[in-house]
Parts: structure tokens; C-alpha cells; sequence
């Protein structure tokens, strides 16, 4: 199973403004984590297990979310999009990049150490 998760709503032109940032992160989990910019593979991360994003709606009011498990996943590397960072950026090492199994039928995986919940493939 693959999420590709795409937020249009996060202008890079508005990101500049700051008007979209994650102001708090707590924990950190171990997550397989993958990117449309690599898709052939997916990588170890280490990730927080809940975060406060806060922001501007198009009438520039506030809005303040919190988000844990995937969609707390799914904010931090579009977020990080914005700033120029990928998910192999934050690998815990080179060992840690994974190829996708040819097969569809091969769902064992190295990093199959990793908080299942978020494995997102």
C-alpha cells in the first residue's frame, strides 16, 4: 500500500511567510517513509510521534492542528518539502534505503523493526 499524500494547499510562496510551520514536536518513532521524488524506495526516518502545526486560511486566520501517527507523518516531510528537505535527509544512515520487492507478493521487509502503524508502502 502506497499514500501519497500531496498538499496543495502548502504554497512554497506562503511557506516563505512563514504562514504554515510545525511550532512542536514530541517523541520520535522509527517509520519507514518513502517520497514520489524516489519512488522506486523508501527509508528508515526517524519521525515525532505527535505534532502542533499552526498556519494562515486564505481569509488569513489561524488555524492550529494536531496531528499524531500518520497524519502527524504526513505533515512533517510536506512541510519539510517546502524548505528544500527530502526524506533521505533524514535517513538514519545510507543502510537504511530501501528498494521497493519486485514481487507484490513479498511483504517482508528490512526494515520491518519499524513502528508498523506508520509503514506506509
Amino acid at each position: 500500500l502506497m499514500i501519497a499524500l500531496p498538499f496543495p494547499g502548502l504554497d512554497v510562496t506562503l511557506r516563505r511567510r512563514r504562514q504554515i510551520e510545525i511550532v512542536h514536536r514530541e517523541g520520535t518513532r522509527r517509520v519507514a517513509e518513502g517520497c514520489l521524488s524516489f519512488s522506486n524506495h523508501y527509508g528508515v526516518v526517524e519521525r515525532s510521534i505527535w505534532v502542533k502545526v499552526t498556519g494562515l486560511d486564505r481569509k488569513a486566520g489561524v488555524i492550529r492542528l494536531y496531528a499524531d501517527e500518520l497524519l502527524g507523518q504526513a505533515f512533517e516531510p510536506e512541510i519539510d518539502h517546502l524548505d528544500g528537505i527530502l526524506f533521505i535527509d533524514h535517513l538514519l544512515s545510507h543502510h537504511h534505503l530501501f528498494e521497493y520487492p519486485s514481487e507484490a507478493g513479498d511483504s517482508r521487509t528490512d526494515a520491518d523493526d519499524t513502528d508498523s502503524t506508520a509503514v506506509s508502502r
